[in-house]
């Protein structure tokens, strides 16, 4: 059913269905084309370039999309409805270990092999396309749902043809600047994905897991000479060297150095051990004279010789020692030394061409935890490789030993343990290292580990052959690129971002799998000719093909292309290498290739200049995991290609938790589905409760329904009600008054009205509230232009509690004609005009309410178009309110908001003395007398000209302003030592000092009144030579208490004290309010709108008809219709009963047409 906008204002009944009212704005958003139309009216203006990260849509969208998405849609809102042109398209991730790693299970893949032997890469390839967009269309459902404009018309996928061009281009532009190199390192690995990792991707899922450990033992070998396999020498062997171990070790018979590892898969792979050189390391045994003896770091002796309790003494006090120290050697005399394998597997290949079995010495070696002693299996640990390189056992670009599959599996050459899965593998080591007395000991442990972030498994550290980019060539450029960005919190920059990018190392850009974007080399098959693509125009060329026949460039269709060698037609053809490229890469390529940036015609025509206009971009946002995915990937390429950063703003969001503060899970069903609470309470409210929480500056949040509901009860109901009521209004003033309702006149871009508001407002809340509209307006605009959206908020919500709770309250009277059909109309159209630039404010943070309420204040507004031009059709055409000189300034009240939050602030507290204090029922009793008392006469004058209000809020008869407290309250002084401790921690002689003068003033403040006053009025006073703050020693007033009485101090030295005896005139006055009040009730019993007339009928049921007569003849000027004392001709449309201490009566109403039947 279509959304119709009303044409006239008409009070809705009952209470707004906010998820029924957005289901019906979307609908009208469609039927205008709404977001299409923002674009085409913005067309022209200038630029705002914003960057979408591409999301995989092989999975749903969850609470961290709508955090994320949120943050976006405000912002960009923002900025289309503040004289920009924003584009906003959506993309998609395409390629990569989500869509592959399903496809694995699908198909039953365990290992690279099986796709080109047994599936063929074509048949994959198709797989993986054909689930790349399976939930795309409930991505845009729940996208659009949410209120975010984006264009998924025009989006842009990873896997289009033109996309992956860019990305070839951008290959080829580091390639030419050096940028590019092919290398083995030892990397993370994932062995169920059978692809290396870059170094962020590994930090992306660590968790805590069990592992088991064991210490093992290496018979020592003291060698003959310096001589090694493969015809080094080993400069740490000496004769003098070999003399003193031959002398200090080997006449001790069963001489065994020891490691620990956490990894037993390793130590087939074992190839020599390291140790520290500046650590002392103890030759130890367990009893004297038996064997065998053991090296160890004296740090950590205890690892291996846990000392024993002595019988008798306190077990945490008194220990004996197992071990006995047979002599002690610095970690640099034990380099050297030789001992005898774990395993013999590669003794006859690799280990007669290596320095292999050896002791070597390096700093990386810590006394943290093991013995001291770390076993080096080079080609599975980083810094096993790296010291490994530089002590012979490896050759760099040489052979490798690394025994196991893609899939971690051993190959046979680990005859032991042939075909086990390295992890499986564990508890069988363990158990041959046993049997053959090489396992001194084991035990587990739980450590933080590396999982693969997409299936989940335990990664591995490999050699592994990669592409990388020489980021630590340009890690300077980096971070300068990274300081010329404004990032939103600041402390995820110059803290978390910058330490990311001071350590971050060569990024592997290759991924050998089959479903990405193929790394565009060639080479020849002796590799000594290598050739770069970067288009497919250029790939046309060299390899002799039609463009027509290059459609698409993934693995499937691109692999037989071959192109003719340099060399000339004696040589074989050049091949295109295996890998494709990290998804990571195509992502941070995304600001060029989702413009098909350099080859869309617009940039051969204008070229970079027009690029220019386009990049950087003035905003991006993402969640706090992406400082090392795609924010890292984005300012690398950026940096290399550009010079600068990729973003000039960036916004970055936290974690969006379960209530109990753990991760979300659809398994352990711990969070509401983010389509049900949208369902429930509208999503509004769900944009507001998420943009106003500690994730919009990157901290986690703890998600509560609740607190999404708390929204519509506290917020969206009050401000709905704000409309309602100013609806209601101004039927009554056009029934009244018999002239319709129009405010005065609107301009879409001239100050009309604000200036009318100006020249013809005198209320003191209609001046105040306008005042407070111009300030928030300029709070917004400040803090939006800085990013800053979690400071808006508070703002914008402060500001609808204080149009609902305070001037809708305060200015009743006004609004419903009680001071005259002008204040009326001038308070209507103050109301009208808040309420419109309320919405032109809050329509990027709650686009569904603010449009909905602008279309049903529209009818209001006098501005020529309204009703017909498209421009006017919705708020979000309109721009966010500008004073660019101040408007609502009045001569006649300079401080207006200081004067009101002052009035304010005496309201909140004498509504709490009369509601705790006074032991009255309700409000309806009045009280005879308040005094309100302060020191400061100015303030106590400006709130004394606001008693009106004052009055009435509290319903009291008579008010008393008194300038001090004399003989109400009296003083108190009290020390707030944890205060005091928190800013002296460091120094305690200066803490002590504080803390006794602080005690002295505060017990004999009476005695120095003058630096009482100091310290009330400027914040401190020096006593005894310190200096003591308001912070230290907190001035109260404390109300004397006198029968009769209630009263109360605040915080800003305001003092009320009400009288509290009832007196008969109070009962009257309380009996005739409740009168009218249950006149009100009859006529919504009735189901009576706000012009229908009616008559009242009222009996007494006990005494006081008398006082009934008088009261109805008082309230015949406040009733829409008749009041009369009597009963009612016939059956009443409803009745209620009043039971009071001086009235006991019933009251019954007739409409008017009842009487005319």
């Amino acid at each position: 059913m279509a959304f119709v906008p009303p044409t006239a204002v008409s009070p809705p009944q009952g209470l707004l269905d906010f998820p029924s009212m957005e289901e019906a704005i979307l609908r009208y958003w469609d039927e205008i084309r709404a977001f299409e139309t923002q674009l085409q009216l913005t067309r022209g203006l200038p630029r705002y370039n914003f960057f979408d990260g591409p999301p995989f849509a092989t999975g749903l969208p969850h609470y961290g999309h709508m955090l994320a998405g949120t943050i976006k849609d405000v912002v960009c809102r923002y900025q289309a409805m503040n004289g920009r042109y924003v584009e906003r398209r959506f993309g998609w991730d395409c390629h990569g270990l989500p869509v592959e790693y399903e496809i694995d299970q699908l198909l039953g893949v365990k290992s690279p092999a099986d796709v080109v032997e047994r599936i063929g890469i074509a048949r994959y390839n198709r797989e993986c396309r054909g689930i790349v967009m399976r939930y795309s269309r409930e991505w845009q459902t729940v996208v659009r749902r949410s209120g975010r404009w984006v264009d998924f018309a025009n989006d842009y996928k990873t896997m289009n043809l033109l996309f992956m061009e860019s990305v070839w281009w951008v290959f080829k532009q580091l390639f030419d600047q050096g940028l590019v190199y092919e290398g083995t390192k030892v990397m993370p690995y994932s062995t169920a994905c059978a692809t290396p990792l870059s170094n962020f991707e590994a930090n992306l899922n660590y968790k805590d897991v069990q592992d088991p450990t064991c210490i093992v033992s290496f018979p020592v070998i003291i060698p003959l000479d310096n001589h090694e396999n493969g015809g080094s020498l080993d400069v740490n062997v000496t004769p003098e060297r070999i003399r003193m171990w031959q002398e200090r070790v080997a006449v001790h018979g069963d001489v065994r150095l020891v490691a620990w590892t956490t990894t037993p898969w390793t130590l087939p792979s074992n190839l020599g051990l390291c140790v520290n050189p500046d650590l002392t390391y103890l030759l130890c045994t367990a009893e004297a004279g038996k064997d065998p003896a053991y090296f160890v770091a004296e740090p950590l002796v205890s690892t291996l010789f846990p000392p024993e309790n002595v019988e008798g003494g306190k077990a945490s006090k008194q220990k004996r020692p197992t071990h006995i120290v047979l002599d002690s050697f610095k970690g640099s005399e034990l380099a050297g030394l030789r001992y005898e394998p774990l395993f013999s597997y590669f003794s006859d290949g690799y280990a007669k061409t290596h320095a292999c079995w050896k002791v070597v010495a390096d700093d990386y070696v810590t006394a943290d935890s093991g013995v001291g002693i770390v076993h080096l299996a080079p080609f599975f640990g980083e810094d096993d490789y790296r010291v490994g390189i530089n002590n012979s056992i490896v050759k760099k670009d040489g052979e490798h030993v690394c025994p196991i599959d893609e899939s971690g599996h051993y190959y046979p050459v680990v005859t032991d343990f042939s075909g086990m899965y390295v992890k499986d593998a564990d508890k069988h080591i363990l158990r041959n290292l046993k049997e053959r007395g090489r396992l001194v000991s084991q035990s587990t442990c739980t450590h933080s580990y590396p999982f693969c972030w997409r299936s989940e498994t335990p990664l591995i550290y490999r050699a592994v052959p990669s592409w990388f980019v020489r980021v630590e060539a340009i890690k300077k450029e980096i971070i300068a690129c990274n300081a010329q960005a404004t990032w939103v919190p600041k402390v995820i920059q110059d803290k978390r971002f910058h330490n990311w990018l001071e350590n971050a190392r060569d990024w592997s850009i290759s991924r050998n799998r089959f479903w990405g974007c193929p790394i565009p080399v060639w080479v020849s098959a002796d590799r000594t000719q290598v050739v770069v693509i970067g288009s497919i125009q250029e790939l046309s060329e060299r390899a002799g093909l039609s463009l027509t026949k290059i459609s698409d460039i993934h693995r499937d269709n691109l692999d037989h292309i071959t192109i003719p060698d340099p060399r000339g037609e004696e040589y074989p053809p050049l091949r295109r290498i295996e890998p494709v490229f990290d998804c990571w890469f195509e992502s941070g390529s995304m600001p060029y290739a989702q413009k098909h940036y350099p080859f869309n015609a617009k940039y051969k025509i204008w070229g970079l200049e027009r690029f220019q206009q386009e990049f950087p971009a003035d905003f991006v946002a993402e969640g706090l995991d992406q400082t090392r995915g795609w924010f890292y990937t984005l300012l690398i390429i950026s940096t290399a290609l550009f010079k600068r950063p990729p973003a000039m703003n960036c916004i970055v969001n936290g974690l969006v938790l379960a209530s109990d503060g753990q991760k979300m899970s659809k398994r352990k069903r711990n969070y509401p589905p983010v389509e049900e609470v949208i369902s429930r309470y509208g999503a509004d409210a769900m944009r507001l409760y998420l943009i106003n929480s500690p994730a919009v500056h990157a901290q986690d949040l703890r998600f509560r329904e609740e607190g999404v509901r708390d929204i519509v009860k506290d917020l969206f109901v009050p401000w709905y009600n704000s409309f309602c009521f100013l609806a209601q209004q101004v039927i009554r003033y056009e029934g009244v008054t018999g002239r319709p309702f129009k405010t005065f006149q609107l301009h879409h871009e001239l100050p009309l009205f604000e200036a009318e508001l100006q020249r013809r407002v005198g209320n003191v809340l209609d001046m105040w509230i306008l005042a407070e509209l111009e300030h928030l307006t300029g709070v917004v605009r400040r803090e939006m232009e800085g990013y800053r959206l979690y400071t808006v908020l508070p703002d914008l919500v402060n500001f609808i509690n204080d149009l609902t709770k305070w001037y809708i309250k305060l200015n009743r009277d006004a609004l419903k004609g009680d001071e005259g059909d002008e204040a009326a109309l001038l308070s209507l159209n103050v109301l009208s005009y808040v309420l419109l630039c309320l919405c032109r404010l809050m329509a990027p943070y709650t686009p569904f309410l603010c449009d909905w309420l602008y279309l049903q204040l529209r009818p209001l507004l006098t501005l020529d178009g309204i009703m017909e031009e498209q421009r006017f059709s919705s708020i979000h055409f309109w721009t966010v309110p500008k004073y660019d000189t101040p408007i609502f300034r009045f001569s006649q009240e300079p401080r207006i908001r200081e004067k009101v939050d002052a009035m304010k602030k005496v309201l909140t507290l004498a509504r709490m003395v009369r509601r705790d204090k006074c032991n009255v029922a309700s409000f309806k009793m009045p009280l005879s007398h308040l005094i309100i008392a302060h020191d400061d006469p100015s303030l106590l004058h400006e709130v004394e000209s606001l008693a009106t209000y004052i009055q009435a809020d509290l319903n009291v008869v008579d008010l008393e302003f008194r300038v001090g407290a004399e003989g109400l309250a009296k003083l108190n002084v009290i020390p707030d030592f944890m205060a005091i401790r928190e800013v002296y921690r460091g120094d305690k002689e200066k803490l002590r000092d504080v803390i006794n003068a602080s005690k002295e003033f505060c017990a004999n403040f009476a005695n120095r009144m003058e630096c009482v006053q100091e310290l009330r009025q400027i914040g401190s006073c020096t006593y005894e030579g310190i200096v003591i703050t308001s912070d230290f020693c907190k001035v109260v007033l404390e109300p004397i208490e006198h029968p009769g009485q209630a009263s109360a101090t605040d915080a800003n030295g305001f003092l009320c004290v009400f009288d509290t005896v009832i007196t008969h005139d109070l009962q009257v006055r309380a009996t005739e309010r409740a009168l009218f009040s249950l006149t009100q009730k009859l006529r919504r019993a009735a189901k009576l709108v706000l012009t229908d007339e009616a008559d009242v009928y009222v009996h007494t049921v006990r005494e006081g008809k008398e006082l009934l007569t008088d009261m109805v003849a008082s309230l015949k000027a406040r009733v829409n219709g008749t009041i009369a004392v009597g009963v009612p001709p016939r059956t009443p449309d409803a009745m209620l009963s009043l039971d009071m201490d001086l009235l006991k009566c019933e009251a019954s109403i007739l409409q008017r047409a009842s009487l005319n039947m």
